[in-house]
């Protein structure tokens, strides 16, 4: 059976998939849909650059820090600074997260041997004072602001 949408060029494809843009972003450009792209990528065997949060969650966290809520949150902040959309509510979650801890003056660090605290109930995160100019967290807060305000 012949594909119902628009013909998707396989070249042009690949740059948009090279370029780290989402599915949803190179519909939109191509005039396609979601799920054409999809099985467009799968149909040419191509893959899109994959979503990594390496840079916003720099620390190698163990299994039992994974599902913590600044984890959480930095992960939210990261894929909304790279453009990937997220429910308006988490959104708004992650970001009011951030300005209270920016406004606080504080940062977040990881350490697997952390104890429990009010901050992270699990262990692992705990909050630092904020260098000026290096805070983890106003960096990623602005950089995913900034996509937010596009």
């Amino acid at each position: 059976m012949p594909p119902r949408g628009p013909a998707i060029d396989r070249d042009r494809l690949l740059e948009l998939l090279q370029a780290g843009l989402s599915y949803s972003e190179i519909a939109e450009q191509l005039g396609a849909s979601y799920s054409g792209v999809a099985h467009a990528v799968k149909r040419m065997g191509l893959s899109r650059k994959q979503l990594t949060h390496s840079d916003a969650i720099p620390w190698t966290v163990k299994e039992e820090h994974k599902r913590t809520a600044p984890l959480q949150y930095m992960r939210e902040l990261s894929q909304m600074a790279k453009g990937k959309m997220i429910s308006a509510h988490r959104q708004a979650t992650a970001i009011r997260w951030a300005q209270g801890l920016v406004e606080q003056g504080l940062d977040v660090s990881y350490d697997p041997d952390a104890p429990p605290s009010d901050f992270c109930p699990q262990g692992g995160f705990h909050l630092i004072p904020a260098d000026e100019g290096t805070s983890h967290v106003a960096g990623l807060l602005e950089a995913a602001s900034q996509k937010v305000a596009q």
